[in-house]
């Protein structure tokens, strides 16, 4: 029996693209979507030249699609999303692979920039674990603030040494595709970059 950990990205590496902004299009609806991608495209473009972290700009988008939002309401659509769409996007070759490391007793784990929200109801049917962005949240409204930092690069290594002793796994195998990645990428003995 293997002792390993498998550690998974999840958009566009499980999925065939971004939930993020997929789930903001089937929460906010078509129109608000595009209009805040328009009106937040500085912000994206700052992003993409380094001169703002991953962390502020997702923050930056969630205070203007969600801010103030019931989260009660909010979580409600998460789940429906989980349920409704997150399967059309899963690449079944990427489950495929996720089913050959349990079979193998490896340790399963989703690690992601996504938030939680709309990962984990997918990630406890499948029996994995997840570690993912999470939203902050004051008197059961979202506040448009992260409570966590967003799990994306250096910070995908860190949360994952952080919940596991990487020493006593015989194997640590680790699947990305973006820049985003590429520390979590670095925990591994066995790498696989765009293998889907």
């Amino acid at each position: 029996m293997s002792n390993g950990l498998a550690l998974f990205d999840f958009d566009g590496t499980i999925t065939v693209k971004d939930s993020t902004t997929d789930f903001i299009k089937y929460s906010c609806g078509c129109c608000k979507s595009i209009a805040g991608y328009i009106l937040l495209s500085p912000v994206m473009l700052a992003f993409m030249l380094r001169l703002l972290s991953s962390h502020d700009t997702k923050q930056i988008y969630f205070a203007f699609f969600f801010k103030n939002w019931d989260y009660e309401k909010f979580q409600k659509i998460a789940d429906e999303y989980c349920e409704r769409i997150i399967p059309t996007l899963v690449r079944q070759n990427a489950l495929e692979r996720i089913r050959w490391h349990k079979e193998r007793n490896d340790r399963v784990v989703v690690v992601s920039g996504a938030c939680v929200n709309w990962l984990q109801k997918w990630c406890e049917e499948h029996e994995v674990d997840v570690l993912a962005t999470e939203l902050e949240v004051s008197e059961g409204r979202l506040t448009g603030r992260l409570s966590t930092r967003n799990c994306y690069g250096r910070e995908k290594a860190k949360r994952i040494r952080a919940q596991y002793d990487l020493n006593q796994y015989d194997s640590i195998h680790s699947y990305g595709d973006s820049r985003g990645d590429m520390a979590m990428l670095e925990l591994a003995d066995e790498r696989y970059y765009k293998y889907f």
